[in-house]
């Protein structure tokens, strides 16, 4: 094989990966976490003072087997609150439940229905004066 027929094969092989990468991009589904991530971004300053207010209720998740738990180290008064789960890769199967707090100040979210993979934890709630928003918890399913 002579040089000019290296060099040939060389182009036709780079030629065919970006084909093959070309393909591969163009197949992955894409989409934005936020479907209305401008009117969001418009309320970002709120969010902020949100998760300030929230700061004074700190919030613990723990985990075991195909259970979440949320407990927060201090009982809290809510009018009502909710804890949204997201999938970072697949927005179809986001979902938030109602707050529902025990005497203890915790809930538990039973996950054995969840699709396996990492899912995004956020806390939301209000009272009669504040909104008040957590830190988003990720919580990975194996």
């Amino acid at each position: 094989m002579n040089f000019g027929t290296k060099i040939a094969i060389s182009v036709a092989v780079f030629v065919v990966f970006i084909l093959v990468l070309s393909l591969i991009m163009i197949s992955k589904q894409t989409e934005s976490v936020e479907k209305d991530y401008y009117e969001k971004d418009l309320r970002y300053e709120e969010e902020i003072q949100a998760q300030r207010n929230a700061s004074e209720f700190p919030i613990k998740f723990y985990t075991h087997q195909d259970t979440l738990w949320v407990q927060f180290e201090q009982k809290i008064n809510y009018e009502k609150g909710e804890i949204s789960f997201f999938r970072p890769d697949n927005s179809k199967k986001d979902f938030v439940i109602p707050l529902n707090l025990d005497n203890n100040a915790r809930q538990f979210v039973y996950a054995g229905n969840l699709a396996k993979g990492l899912w995004k934890v956020q806390v939301k709630w209000q009272d009669s004066e504040k909104k008040f928003q957590s830190r988003v918890f990720e919580w990975l399913i194996p």
